[in-house]
């Protein structure tokens, strides 16, 4: 398996790039934004390659440590539509685990090179929701756990960790924010719960 700095240095990486995107500036001004790293992943991908992490031999074309996190960052930060594919292969103590292998579809990539608007807000689409699906499920978990009174006691602690904040003051910010909550309970009473 191939080392990514072996074949695609920063420099070929943005070459590469440039010249695949060279009459497309959305995707040009993204390129710009991308660390080195981040390039010469992308370049790889561009190239109909694919790549893993090196921990285990899944097929990929080009194996890189800490593949997760600068394939997380080209998909949630710069919109790339890049694809994976789970493979379950066995540890060296036996273990069944799975490893990832990233990849962009040649439709994706001509969709990319013609529409990159709309390739663009719908990845930005999907990662919205599943950040807001993520967000829903730590606030059900949190009101499960310490109910509706010690969740928000919990947020507002969270909001003010790192000020100076006096146990009195605390008291009044907390006292204040159930008011509310109270308040907002009783309006919705007597609205009929709607």
């Amino acid at each position: 398996m191939l080392r990514i700095k072996d074949v695609f240095s920063p420099e070929l990486a943005l070459q590469k790039l440039y010249e695949t995107f060279q009459h497309v500036p959305e995707v040009l001004s993204a390129i710009m934004l991308l660390t080195a790293k981040e390039a010469q992943f992308l370049a790889v991908l561009v190239d109909g390659k694919t790549i893993s992490n090196g921990d285990y031999d899944v097929g990929a074309d080009f194996v890189a440590p800490r593949v997760d996190g600068t394939v997380g960052e080209l998909r949630r930060k710069h919109y790339f539509p890049i694809w994976d594919e789970s493979i379950r292969v066995t540890s060296d103590s036996g273990r069944s685990t799975r490893v990832k292998r990233y990849y962009i579809h040649e439709e994706q990539l001509q969709h990319l090179l013609t529409d990159p608007a709309a390739v663009f807000n719908k990845i930005k689409r999907s990662s919205w929701a599943r950040r807001t699906t993520r967000e829903t499920h730590d606030i059900d978990n949190l009101l499960k756990r310490r109910g509706i009174d010690g969740a928000l006691k919990r947020i507002l602690h969270q909001h003010y960790q790192h000020k100076a904040i006096s146990p009195k003051q605390w008291k009044v910010i907390e006292d204040d924010f159930l008011h509310h909550c109270t308040t907002l309970d009783a309006a919705n009473d007597e609205d009929g719960g709607e």
